[in-house]
Order: C-alpha cells, then sequence, then structure tokens
C-alpha cells in the first residue's frame, strides 16, 4: 500500500460514519432559529429602545454594546448547544454546521457582500458555537457522573 491511498481510506472512513450516524438537520434549523433569528428579530424590534435623542438612527454606546455581545457571544452559545442537546450525537459537528450557516447568513445580508467578511463572521461564530456545544457535553458528563 502506498501513501497516496490513505486519504482514500480516511474519506471512506468518514463517509461510512456519516451514512451510519447522519447529520440530523432538523437539530441544525432549530438550533439556527432559536439562537440566531429569534433573537436579532427582538432585538430590532427593540431598537427604538436603545436610541439615544430625537434621532432614531443613533444608539447609546449601552445598547450598541449589548447588541454587539448578543450577537457575538450569547447567540453563537447558544446555537451549538441548542444543536447539540437537539442531535445528542457528533455534537460538535452540529454546533459547527449551525455556526457556519449563521456566519453565511450574516455574510449575505451585509450591502458589500464579500468572502472575506463572510469567512470572518463564521470563524466568530464557530468559536462560540464549540463553546456551546463543549458545555452541553460537560453537562452530560456531570450529569451521567451523579447518576452513579
Amino acid at each position: 500500500m502506498h501513501n497516496g491511498s490513505r486519504p482514500c481510506i480516511a474519506a471512506r472512513v468518514v463517509l461510512l460514519n456519516v451514512m451510519v450516524n447522519p447529520i440530523q438537520s432538523i437539530a441544525i434549523v432549530v438550533a439556527f432559529f432559536f439562537a440566531y433569528v429569534v433573537p436579532m428579530v427582538a432585538l430590532f424590534a427593540l431598537g427604538g429602545i436603545g436610541a439615544s435623542g430625537s434621532d432614531s438612527g443613533s444608539y447609546s454606546a449601552t445598547w450598541l454594546s449589548f447588541l454587539l455581545v448578543t450577537s457575538y457571544v450569547i447567540c453563537p452559545v447558544v446555537g451549538g448547544y441548542l444543536a447539540a442537546r437537539l442531535a445528542k450525537q457528533k455534537t460538535y459537528i452540529h454546533a459547527l454546521l449551525v455556526s457556519v450557516i449563521a456566519g453565511i447568513t450574516i455574510g449575505l445580508m451585509h450591502e458589500e457582500f464579500s468572502a472575506l467578511s463572510t469567512l470572518m463572521w463564521i470563524s466568530i461564530f464557530s468559536g462560540g458555537g464549540i463553546v456551546g456545544a463543549w458545555i452541553y457535553e460537560r453537562l452530560l458528563a456531570r450529569r451521567s457522573e451523579n447518576v452513579f
């Protein structure tokens, strides 16, 4: 066997693993909806609360920082946690897929679309998604330790 066949074997193992334990798309869709769509719609609907002065286009620094923390930190972590909890297997892959879909969505929503900014969004959200899946795994391990 030569070294060129190793990637082929790895690809077969990954393909077999996906066939045996498929990706649960419903977990990804539900996690994306409840972790990204619902909070962002609510925050933008409540956007007038954060406006300062008579100009509704100018927002206070507190409101903008709240929006940034919510969209960059809380939404990705919650999305990763929800995807992991709903999928119950391949938790990190599901969390990463939710983050990638969110990053692409945000990238497409910008007026000036660029692949570089989309990759930036994906990388920002992926870290939070993996943290969310890690939190789920830690809580699951802690629960199983307490059972025995």
